[in-house]
């Protein structure tokens, strides 16, 4: 990557600004780590594992292929509630800010910590920051990893690596940029197969061998079913069929305009999206003598390049959130430094601290818990692509999340109150909420009358065996939608869900 001869040269993130730093960022989130464990499903399949875990002893993964540093070191405080885990997911948000500062002071950048901020403040990251997810735990252990091999520490960046691995195993796309950091680090030798190899060994030695201490248990008690994943429309799949359709290609399970706006407006906003489009159209008349915010040299260059291209890769095959790219995006604004001058930058960084706060992006209903109990002011709502996209300037993507979560809650709460008193037998179509119910009603396999939706068959059995189906708030709509009819006769609301027929008007 060229750079301007008057680009900044490599600083150093005090202590102090450090500390101050994630102190702010973990302050900030505490306001937002309940009601719940998110509105994720799974953060609550990951509530589902720690309970069973602090009861038996025994390891169970939330799912395949496992996700073991989280789920074994939040297992001891399982039954503090969900704040708990939450909190911790803030401190991993801190971690990260402070890291993510210092990969920029790095690099040159005079105002290193509002990158830190702008990068925790993003949506994806601020709500992965305050649920149950294991997003920003991975990526803490992989940036450290990061700038421990871009000083030359291998065995230490292993280390990391390996903690990183072992919180989430598609962190293991960081290996090959890390070994290329590697040949270009102090101390490697610069040139010569041999330095460079004896530099690369640690790192692979032992981020192998922590990630595979970790992943032990989880192949005891699962065998080869660990090498599994979620496909995009339920069902497990194999590692090897994951491999296959990378090379295969093909439809991915996800709208295309989805999966774009998962990768542009979920990720970061529509603010700081907005941002950093305007930066980039203002480069056509930046001078071209004009200083950089950053300095990026052709190592570290190619290996933020090929970070970006493995995890842009594995997204595309498996577009199920928008939080898989999270580890991409503090090397895209370190790249956007590297060629804007200081004061486009800063920009962006204080558009990223707004991005969370305004101009809330989604769909209703959401794929994520559900549609907020009301709309704020000013909200507005078109069609696209068989969705209703909503916009509200005035509750952004963080405080709709929150908003979706205390509706979670009170659904929570209102079928707790009718539990006790529900038919002998009956079925609810849970939607979103199916693993919420189970965390809250766990019934044995095959013996669960929730499902995330029924088809039309399961419909009519149930109706000739006059057994009720019960449905939650959002599902008659995305039932409807779904199956393309305009309403779904004989579904008895429950917990708040509004008259089925009103509900997909």
């Amino acid at each position: 990557m060229s750079t301007s001869p008057t680009t900044a040269e490599p600083q150093t993130l005090s202590h102090r600004a450090g500390a101050l730093l994630a102190l702010g960022v973990f302050v900030s989130h505490l306001p937002f780590v309940t009601p719940g464990y998110g509105t994720d499903t799974d953060s609550w399949k990951f509530a589902v594992a720690i309970r069973e875990m602090a009861k038996t002893g025994h390891y169970t993964s939330s799912r395949m292929p496992g996700y073991p540093v989280m789920e074994w070191v939040s297992t001891p405080l399982a039954g503090l509630g969900p704040w708990v885990p939450n909190t911790l997911s803030a401190l991993a948000a801190a971690a990260c800010a402070w890291l993510v500062a210092r990969l920029f002071a790095r690099h040159g950048m005079s105002h290193a910590w509002l990158a830190g901020a702008a990068f925790a403040f993003l949506p994806a990251a601020f709500i992965a920051g305050t649920s149950s997810m294991d997003y920003l735990w991975a990526l803490a252990f992989a940036l450290a990893a990061w700038l421990d091999a871009a000083d030359g520490r291998s065995a230490r960046a292993g280390l990391w690596l390996g903690f990183a691995v072992g919180t989430r195993m598609t962190s293991v796309l960081f290996g090959p940029p890390l070994l290329l950091l590697l040949a270009g680090s102090p101390g490697s030798g610069g040139s010569g197969r041999i330095p460079w190899a004896r530099r690369a060994l640690p790192l692979v030695a032992i981020s192998a061998g922590v990630a595979t201490a970790w992943y032990l248990p989880v192949f005891l008690t699962y065998g080869w079913k660990m090498f599994t994943y979620s496909e995009i429309n339920g069902g497990q799949s194999s590692a090897l069929r994951f491999a296959t359709g990378m090379v295969a290609g093909g439809d991915p399970g996800v709208p295309w305009p989805l999966i774009g706006g998962q990768a542009t407006v979920l990720l970061a906003g529509l603010v700081g999206c907005a941002a950093v489009a305007l930066a980039l159209v203002s480069l056509a008349w930046q001078p071209r003598g004009s200083g950089r915010a950053a300095r990026l040299d052709p190592r570290t260059a190619g290996a933020a390049a090929l970070l970006v291209a493995l995890e842009s890769a594995i997204y595309l095959r498996l577009p199920h959130d928008e939080g898989y790219l999270l580890p991409v995006v503090p090397f895209l604004l370190l790249g956007l430094a590297a060629i804007a001058t200081p004061a486009r930058v800063r920009a962006v960084c204080t558009a990223c601290l707004l991005s969370s706060f305004c101009f809330g992006v989604d769909v209703e209903p959401p794929k994520k818990g559900l549609t907020p109990a009301t709309a704020s002011a000013l909200a507005w709502r078109l069609p696209l692509s068989g969705e209703t996209v909503v916009v509200e300037p005035l509750r952004g993507p963080l405080l709709r999340d929150h908003a979706k979560r205390e509706r979670m809650q009170d659904v929570a709460e209102r079928l707790e109150r009718w539990w006790p008193q529900r038919p002998a037998k009956f079925k609810i179509a849970s939607g979103n909420l199916t693993a919420m119910m189970y965390h809250l009603f766990p019934e044995p396999p095959g013996q669960q009358p929730y499902a995330r939706s029924f088809p039309p068959a399961a419909r009519e059995q149930a109706q000739r065996e006059g057994v009720p189906i019960y449905v939650l708030p959002d599902v008659a709509r995305r039932m409807a939608l779904n199956e393309r009819v305009p309403s779904i006769p004989g579904l008895i609301p429950l917990a708040g869900a509004r008259d089925t027929l009103q509900d997909i008007q």
